[in-house]
């Protein structure tokens, strides 16, 4: 029979407890690192310091000099050759930001620059916060097979248009293309590094490409305290991504959506505020394209004073206020660059789908700014708005037009009659004109819909 234990109550009344252990001992130092500090996950221990000699740098820096001199490095090519050009070339190693506001096709250009790079061979992740995995799919497809993304992915697509896409799946199949995706308890930024890891494990040689898309939807880290602000995930992040990209030779960019308070400042004030313009260079007559004011710019991100620290480019992507020919015109402005300065170039997202480069020789060649104050847009032929709009507005408005001069002859267009016919012949080319079952002529909506006289 087993005898019950001692009841300690009843030895502490009867003074016959045992000797405390613990006495005379001396008390844990906690600020003392040992065995069991060190493996605490959490611990933070300030880093040695070592210094470097700067003789250990040279010889390495001239040998790098030498092979992007000689062409056996390069920087990772983009989708569009300008904005390349305002990159040094493109995506050189280091953490890079592309800011915008809602609606300005970040995402679509992401996608873009990833297939151009991925083509030439260039491994590359796309880590999507923001869109689910079939929605990354069908957007590399499209861009491959020169569809609408969303007609694929609203069912709104043609056999043929399937049959595009069924082939971009097999050529797509070759690249050395991967993603990652938020989980269920979201994605925290220090799974960036292991992402990085991962892709640099499977290709140990060579530039990688890595596309975080977007940086606010980042989670937070796990933490007992359970802080969890923005503006320190936000500046962690920022410093984290060039850390990772010094470590792994990899070009990472991330994408950042500006402020609330910054959408103003992303439309038409922001071409008179940062001094977007053309300038000629030296004694030829050609103009290049320069930003005489880039700091109202690289502060448009939302906590944007990690970002400008941390960056090696900083790219802003500006809506133009009004359409050219019915279509929106995005300013892809290089308001920082480490090594190159600040540049812009012009881009046409063409019915809405992809970007297109747009030749700008002289900023006439833009669509006239609306005044200030003014929002722009369809006002007929009244200023900002392109001759493309107001005939497109024309056209809607009038059934019958049965012919090109029908249209150029239309009371009301304030242009010359050559710049209607061009914008006309460009308004067909683009699909936002055509001939209806009668032949008139009607207006056709970016994503294939019909207005005007059928």
């Amino acid at each position: 029979m087993v005898s019950a234990a001692p009841d300690v109550n009843d030895m502490h009344r009867s003074g016959k407890l045992p000797p405390d252990p613990f006495t005379g001992a001396e008390p844990i130092n906690d600020t003392e690192p040992g065995p069991e500090s060190e493996a605490k996950p959490n611990a933070t221990q300030e880093e040695p310091i070592k210094l470097t000699p700067v003789a250990d740098l040279l010889r390495p820096a001239i040998d790098r000099a030498r092979a992007r001199k000689d062409g056996k490095e390069r920087p990772i090519p983009v989708a569009h050759e300008e904005r390349g050009r305002n990159l040094g070339g493109g995506y050189w190693p280091g953490v890079h930001f592309v800011i915008s506001g809602t609606g300005a096709g970040k995402s679509q250009l992401m996608v873009e620059d990833i297939a151009a790079a991925a083509k030439t061979g260039v491994p590359c992740l796309y880590i999507g916060l923001e869109l689910e995995a079939m929605q990354v799919a069908l957007r590399f497809l499209a861009e491959e097979a020169k569809v609408s993304w969303s007609k694929l992915y609203l069912g709104r697509c043609t056999d043929y248009q399937l049959e595009l896409a069924e082939k971009a799946a097999d050529s797509l199949a070759a690249l050395p293309l991967y993603a990652d995706f938020s989980g269920p308890m979201g994605w925290p930024m220090s799974r960036l590094a292991k992402a990085v890891a991962a892709l640099r494990e499977k290709h140990p040689d060579g530039p990688i490409l890595v596309v975080l898309d977007y940086l606010q939807l980042i989670a937070a880290e796990p933490d007992p305290q359970g802080r969890s602000e923005l503006r320190e995930r936000i500046g962690a992040a920022a410093y984290l991504g060039r850390a990772i990209a010094v470590k792994y030779n990899a070009a990472i960019v991330i994408v950042s959506s500006t402020a609330r308070a910054n959408y103003s400042l992303l439309s038409g004030d922001a071409i008179r505020a940062a001094g977007i313009t053309m300038q000629p260079q030296g004694d030829s007559f050609a103009l290049r394209k320069v930003v005489l004011n880039p700091d109202a710019l690289v502060g448009a991100g939302k906590e944007s004073g990690e970002i400008e620290a941390a960056a090696d480019s900083v790219t802003v992507l500006l809506k133009w206020p009004t359409l050219l020919d019915g279509e929106r015109v995005v300013l892809a402005v290089t308001a920082k660059g480490r090594a190159t300065g600040a540049s812009w170039c012009a881009l046409v997202f063409d019915h809405g789908t992809r970007f297109l480069p747009l030749t700008v020789n002289a900023m006439t060649d833009l669509p006239e700014l609306p005044s200030r104050g003014s929002r722009g847009g369809s006002g007929g032929s009244e200023p900002g708005t392109s001759v493309g709009d107001a005939i497109l507005e024309a056209v809607g408005r009038t059934p019958g037009l049965k012919s090109r001069n029908d249209i150029a002859d239309l009371p009301g267009l304030k242009f010359g009659r050559k710049a209607k016919l061009d914008a006309i012949r460009r308004l067909v080319d683009l699909g936002r004109l055509a001939r209806g079952s009668d032949g008139s002529w009607v207006v056709l909506e970016p994503e294939g819909g019909t207005s005007g006289a059928a």
